[in-house]
């Protein structure tokens, strides 16, 4: 500090002789060195807070701290950006979006990002960094029967509001996570400070819509997604040297199809945009949708200092089936043609793997892809990071966090481990399930109809074999058993069409070797006396949604002869309850019988699962 100090005082403080010349009168020479002393003191002030800004900064970075604009793109998966999906097939239109691929290109690009099925799940994960059975929202919400976000989570704009404070906070475009007539809910669910928007699924016109500003509903004719550039242009151009977070949901390219204005998307000028060749030819005037944004993206960074903005752009969900292409969508695979398909909706790939890049002045060598696994959630870490917060010690103590650091992959070239993956949805019907993979395989389970499916992500990227349609190898029945055990922290029960409750773990109250065989006295947890249920996102206690055989609960009891391999676990021993009905689960003591404990050093666990 001292010699730092050295650099910028004016010289005359470096000799003592120079203070006072003779015959000087002292009192004129005392508000020369009080001005002096003030310098120096607003000096010291000052370097304080700059190595304050510079130093106490997560996972490494360095320098000062920089602008973060995140940009998300809804219903935009990785099949339709060239950044994501270069396989030159023929079955494969993109289109052209030059500002946000020159942005991924300077950047670095993870395409092992997973969002989540739908909107409202993403911008909730996201925002809260928790997963969707912790904050209640699950899918797209709708009318008043989806649970919305409850007004005590600890939200993104809520950290920053009080752990990085410098930042001015701004969300413009789709918010889609409280109920629509609630006019405030981005300030008093969210913690927004500036808010301008739509709610909903999204609008009803992009050129005739409502419109939310500071708490101010009014119809506005302006293009949509030119809407919310200009808000954010307008945001951001009056924080001058301040610095600001940036959360620009876009709604497009989200339906309704259209065509844009020609000087948007001048490549798809040709297009009739009648209703006739909108229905029968849906896949350019998505193309058409992009491009009008990504015009407009690239005019919104005509005002951001690309040189001091970290930027991150995501998809929210898949591309929709009708508009979806291969890999996902495969002609020669029919269940991806059909219904959701792999597409939004879905808990397949195609419906949760969207275009995901960070680039700015926190990202080194820049130009490079990332193979790490990132979660939806992750993001929530991310910004606060990049704008100085210690996530872990900054968080409340009672709000339970499934985010993680992906700082280390934009410092350098490492992938950064994630063993497990979950997901998950809570839609009735084909599309309620979870799943969970891990670096190779990938387990999908829909709750409502049983259905299990095991895919090799290594071998099947794009899941077009179900591997528990036929008989597993010694490789996949390792990874099944092991995907299973890591399912139980997640697995939930139905208590309304759209919520959960965690389903408890077991008690062992007792274990035992006896005549040679091993065994463990487990008990099935009571739900419920009554069967209804205290769920945090709805006014009244709720009761089961489903019955009968959907309420089958197992218990499995596991063995191995090495705690350091997690493939080696075996079931070797299960307990189910069967046909419950909607009022109660019972306590159901039952011994969990090893039968042939040959090894003298086997560990067991006991873990639920809901076939």
């Amino acid at each position: 500090m001292k010699t730092i100090l050295r650099l910028i005082l004016p010289p005359q403080t470096a000799h003592k002789s120079r203070l006072r010349q003779p015959g000087q009168n002292p009192s004129v020479l005392l508000p020369q060195i009080l001005g002096r002393l003030i310098f120096v003191w607003l000096v010291t002030i000052s370097l304080a807070s700059w190595a304050e800004a510079t130093t106490n900064r997560p996972g490494g970075l360095s320098g000062p701290r920089h602008n973060i604009l995140l940009i998300i793109a809804d219903d935009w998966g990785a099949d339709s950006l060239s950044l994501f999906n270069n396989t030159n097939s023929g079955n494969v239109s993109l289109p052209p979006t030059p500002n946000i691929t020159a942005l991924g290109q300077s950047g670095v690009l993870f395409p092992h990002f997973y969002a989540r099925p739908s909107c409202s799940q993403f911008r909730a994960c996201a925002f809260t960094g928790r997963h969707s059975f912790r904050t209640g929202v699950g899918t797209a919400i709708s009318g008043g029967t989806t649970p919305v976000l409850r007004t005590n989570e600890y939200t993104l704009a809520r950290a920053l509001t009080t752990n990085a404070p410098e930042y001015s906070l701004a969300s413009f475009g789709k918010w889609h996570l409280s109920p629509t007539t609630d006019l405030n809910s981005p300030w008093t669910t969210g913690g927004w400070t500036n808010y301008a928007g739509f709610f909903g699924v999204g609008v009803a016109n992009y050129t005739n819509w409502t419109k939310i500003k500071n708490g101010v509903s009014a119809n506005t004719t302006n293009y949509s997604t030119s809407d919310q550039i200009n808000e954010a242009i307008a945001f951001i151009q009056s924080q001058g040297t301040n610095r600001w977070f940036t959360w620009l949901a876009l709604n497009a390219p989200h339906l309704p199809r259209h065509k844009p204005p020609t000087n948007l998307a001048p490549n798809y000028a040709g297009l009739s945009g009648t209703a006739s060749d909108i229905s029968a030819n849906p896949r350019p005037y998505w193309e058409a949708m992009v491009q009008a944004a990504d015009t407009e993206i690239g005019r919104l960074l005509t005002v951001v200092d690309t040189n001091d903005t970290d930027i991150i752009f995501v998809g929210d969900n898949g591309t929709e089936r009708d508009v979806q292409q291969w890999p996902y969508k495969n002609p020669a695979v029919t269940e991806t043609t059909t219904g959701n398909g792999h597409a939004k909706f879905t808990l397949f790939e195609g419906g949760e793997r969207t275009p995901f890049f960070v680039t700015g002045p926190d990202v080194v060598g820049g130009g490079r892809t990332n193979n790490t696994v990132v979660d939806a959630v992750d993001i929530f870490q991310l910004v606060q990071e990049l704008a100085g917060v210690n996530v872990a010690a900054a968080k409340p103590a009672d709000v339970i966090l499934d985010s993680q650091s992906i700082l280390p992959a934009l410092q350098g070239d490492v992938v950064i481990p994630r063993p497990y993956l979950f997901s998950e949805q809570f839609n009735q019907g084909a599309g309620d399930g979870f799943t969970v993979q891990n670096n190779h395989y990938k387990l999908l389970h829909i709750y409502s109809t049983h259905v299990e499916r095991l895919y090799n992500l290594v071998t099947d990227p794009y899941e077009y074999t179900n591997l528990l349609t036929g008989s597993l190898s010694a490789e996949a029945q390792a990874n099944y058993n092991d995907l299973k055990i890591h399912a139980a922290p997640y697995l939930t029960l139905a208590t309304t069409a759209y919520t959960r409750n965690l389903v408890p773990y077991p008690q062992v109250t007792g274990a035992k070797l006896t005549n040679g065989n091993f065994a463990v006295n487990a008990q099935f947890t009571q739900l419920s006396a009554n069967g209804a249920f205290a769920n945090p996102n709805q006014p009244v206690p709720v009761a089961y949604s489903q019955s009968g055989t959907n309420l089958n609960y197992q218990l499995i009891l596991w063995r191995t002869a090495d705690l350091t391999d997690p493939l080696s676990w075996t079931p070797v021993a299960t307990n189910t309850a069967t046909s419950l009905t909607t009022a109660y689960q019972v306590n159901t003591n039952g011994y969990l019988v090893d039968p042939n404990p040959a090894s003298d050093h086997y560990i067991y666990r006991v873990t639920h699962y809901t076939p």
